[in-house]
């Protein structure tokens, strides 16, 4: 008991009252269960509901609500609440901006992905212009752009630029590949089960 008491420095009544309470619950239940009773039951009850915080928060303008800071001042709720609300999963983020300014931005992306593997990884490429706005104004603006054949033929056994060829994307190309290695592997081992 004294070892005990010196190795997780409590005294003797707490020893004793755990022990007890294991024992009654080990007899009602047939499982000891000695956790602290505590948790739930101690601290500043929250403040807010998060039905209520979600009701000031859409009750606001959008302009608002565009940081935590400005959130906060516009409905009285600490910055410190919404951020443990958004980390609990009872808040979401959300986006004002259009498709049409995530699709441009999507295809920058691809566009210097592309660049970035005409240079084998290094950041030494020059910035793609697309003319993007140009192109929805003609109508002729795809949301994939088409792929370089020197970016798609970097490994000429896996990657192909054909266009019955689902994807241009040299990495989804390798991962076909894959699959159908492991297809034929599978084929060998069924064939020399025979």
């Amino acid at each position: 008991m004294k070892l005990l008491m010196h190795e997780f420095m409590v005294t003797q009544q707490t020893i004793s009252r755990i022990w007890t309470r294991g024992r009654d619950s080990a007899a009602s239940t047939g499982c000891a269960k000695v956790s602290s009773r505590k948790k739930g039951r101690c601290g500043a009850p929250p403040k807010y509901a998060t039905t209520d915080v979600r009701t000031i928060i859409t009750s606001t303008q959008t302009a608002d609500r565009s940081t935590f800071r400005s959130m906060s001042s516009s409905t009285g709720v600490p910055k410190t609440s919404l951020w443990r609300l958004l980390q609990a999963k009872k808040l979401s983020r959300r986006t004002n901006l259009p498709w049409r300014v995530l699709d441009k931005t999507f295809m920058t992306l691809q566009k210097v992905k592309e660049e970035s593997m005409k240079v084998q990884g290094d950041n030494v490429y020059k910035l793609p212009y697309l003319r993007k706005d140009v192109q929805e104004k003609a109508g002729v603006r795809e949301l994939r752009p088409s792929c370089d054949p020197e970016v798609a033929s970097c490994d000429p056994e896996v990657a192909s630029c054909d266009p019955e060829v689902a994807s241009c994307d040299p990495e989804v190309a390798v991962l076909e590949a894959l699959e159908s290695r492991l297809a034929d592997e599978d084929l060998v081992d069924e064939m020399a089960e025979l």
